[in-house]
């Protein structure tokens, strides 16, 4: 796969408009720029820039990067270390990288090296390039507007230093040189203030035989230090502020420079360099015993003389960049340690290497010089010495899109699509036909299906590397539509038939009675609540069901003809009579409504006793067989 660095292209396209010379110019511009050809795999180039114009020995422009996640405002910046200072670089539209701000270096001329690192808000940088030269302090949390240099001096701390790592709320500094030129292999100093960083400790004050720590990796206070000729040693900076030696690996296969590493997620595997001399295979070593370090595999991206691993930069337990100079980036698969394997690569670098017909000439470490690839997009920062900022994708870290959702929806009731997608995707497309909305943006978005059926949804999630699409079978359950019919209104003592429909199962309160129709009585005024279900979809309504005294109620002739109460007035004895032959239930109530006495079964004559009850006028109802005859009674 081949590509261009367009966005420069575009950047020279307008300077040179401007100018009204820009034809022939831009014709030249773009065949050189056609020339520039990435060789890569499973790698693909997205953004590029190249904002350094002074080039220094070997037409060095860059060495050191990193990156910076600026959460507050959901940004995303490439800090470059270059010739002339450092570049703040925001890559959160990657296509087009635009510098925010610049700090200038103290050394005089054109740089090769410059190492930074963060800590908050804050940028470290340090250069091991001859006197003149400082220690600088950078505040970034203006940024994209700018950054403020909150130090920049050589008298406080050092004047040059060779590397510079964070661990926890500690800053580590291998390689330093003192203002005046006295030397140090290591310090670790404390960011309680990060503004002021305070000495914990020098290395060589517990371990003066180490001369030089050229570069360390540094996690929960093990640092495992590469000390150049005298190999890979091992060391915890212990809560007492003193270092002690965990343990070391000066021999191993193919030994050489031992330059800088990388620890597995899991603690157990470190992948580490020699840079000199050249062709010097890439290492792992299995540091699960401190005590007894081995390296059980050597490995290499093609086995050309020239070739020089420099930086190694790992994610989790499976994935290990490493910048190999002329050769560019290399991705390797680690889940076995004892067999890496090549997953992709981006050559920086086509001037030279094995993709130039393995032309690495007098000189091999030109091109790729360092790489940042944890930024939340999955974005990789890869930095050319001599090319410029190269922002990159890898298909390994393409998003696998994935999303949940319930089982079973009910129609007209919003439910949400979870993304579960890997590999952090930065933008998402939903499609969702039936539902509302049919489409969507959002990562997480609540729609409604109004009917029922079966469904598909699709999810594409894209980060920089890649897209992927995820489809899924939605089905929609019918919500019920509940409606009630029956009885509205009855007398007390009596009973009414209350029914549902519009589900496929019901619960009914008061009673909770699961039948679609049900029998009732109540003795007043009763709200029935009806609860119908589809599955897991379900929905409420409710019947009212009124109680009456059934004054007024209009009797049969039969009735007419066959009741009496004797006497009527009375001073509380009466006695109800009838001719009739079925039974009868009697039911009395006062001048408010209120039953006082309910006779029920009664046949013949019934003698009835309200001396205890207030004077007044009573009602006196019969219900023969559901026909119903109201008497008014006097009490005096």
């Amino acid at each position: 796969m081949l590509y261009y660095t367009e966005p420069f292209f575009v950047v020279l396209k307008n300077l040179l408009m401007k100018t009204k010379i820009y034809t022939l110019l831009l014709f030249i511009a773009f065949n050189s720029l056609l020339a520039q050809v990435y060789q890569s795999s499973n790698m693909s180039l997205i953004g590029f820039t190249n904002p350094e114009t002074v080039a220094g020995v070997d037409a060095i422009k860059y060495s050191g990067c990193w990156g910076w996640n600026q959460t507050s405002k959901n940004k995303e910046y490439a800090l470059v270390g270059s010739s002339t200072g450092t570049y703040f670089i925001d890559i959160t539209a990657p296509a087009t990288p635009t510098v925010c701000d610049y700090v200038a270096g103290v050394h005089p001329s054109a740089c090769i090296w410059r190492e930074i690192t963060s800590y908050q808000n804050y940028c470290y940088v340090v250069s091991d390039d001859g006197a003149p030269n400082s220690f600088q302090i950078i505040d970034m949390q203006y940024l994209p507007d700018s950054v403020h240099v909150v130090y920049d001096g050589k008298l406080t701390y050092f004047e040059r230093a060779h590397t510079v790592a964070v661990d926890g709320n500690k800053l580590y500094v291998g390689g330093i040189t003192l203002s005046g030129g006295g030397a140090v292999n290591m310090r670790v100093y404390s960011l309680a203030t990060p503004t002021a960083p305070a000495l914990l400790r020098t290395l060589s004050q517990d371990y003066p035989s180490i001369s030089y720590v050229h570069d360390m990796h540094v996690r929960n206070d093990t640092v495992f230090a590469s000390c150049g000729y005298q190999g890979l040693h091992v060391y915890k900076f212990t809560s007492t502020n003193t270092f002690t030696a965990l343990g070391s690996l000066t021999t191993y296969p193919q030994s050489g420079y031992n330059h800088s590493s990388y620890l597995t997620a899991n603690g157990k595997n470190l992948i580490f360099t020699d840079e000199v001399p050249t062709n010097l295979a890439i290492k792992v070593a299995d540091v699960s015993n401190l005590s007894n370090i081995t390296v059980p595999a050597l490995f290499r991206p093609n086995m050309n003389t020239g070739f020089v691993g420099h930086n190694p930069y790992g994610i989790g337990n499976q994935w290990m960049f490493v910048s190999c100079y002329e050769d560019g980036i290399y991705l390797y698969d680690i889940s076995n340690p004892n067999a890496p394997v090549i997953n992709g690569y981006f050559d920086t670098y086509p001037q030279g290497g094995a993709s130039a017909g393995n032309n690495y000439g007098s000189n091999s470490d030109n091109g790729n010089w360092g790489a940042y690839p944890w930024f939340k997009s999955g974005l990789i920062l890869a930095l050319d010495m001599q090319n410029g900022v190269f922002i990159l994708g890898a298909k390994a870290f393409a998003p696998a899109a994935n999303f949940n959702t319930a089982t079973s929806i009910c129609s007209g009731v919003a439910t949400t699509f979870t993304d579960v997608s890997t590999n952090n995707p930065t933008s998402w497309s939903w499609n969702m036909p039936g539902a509302s909305p049919a489409i969507s943006t959002s990562s997480n978005p609540a729609v409604s299906y109004a009917a029922a059926g079966v469904y598909s949804a699709t999810l594409i999630a894209t980060n920089p590397s890649g897209t992927n699409a995820a489809v899924k079978s939605i089905t929609v359950i019918a919500t019920p539509t509940l409606s009630t019919s029956g009885t509205s209104s009855i007398c007390t003592g009596n009973s009414g038939t209350l029914t549902a429909s519009g589900a496929s199962s019901y619960t009914w309160n008061p009673g909770g009675l699961t039948l679609t129709s049900i029998v009732v009585n109540p003795t007043s005024t009763t709200i029935y609540t009806v609860t119908g279900a589809n599955g897991n979809c379900k929905s409420t309504t409710t019947k009212t069901l009124t109680v009456n005294l059934c004054t007024g109620i209009a009797s049969t002739n039969v009735l007419d003809q066959s009741l009496e109460i004797i006497p009527n007035p009375n001073n509380g004895h009466f006695t109800v009579k009838t001719i009739l032959t079925e039974s009868f239930d009697l039911s009395i109530y006062n001048s408010i409504g209120q039953l006082i006495k309910f006779i029920p079964q009664n046949r013949s004559s019934v003698n009835i006793d309200l001396s205890n009850y207030a004077k007044g006028v009573y009602s006196v109802v019969f219900n023969v067989n559901g026909n119903y005859k109201n008497i008014k009674v006097i009490v005096e």
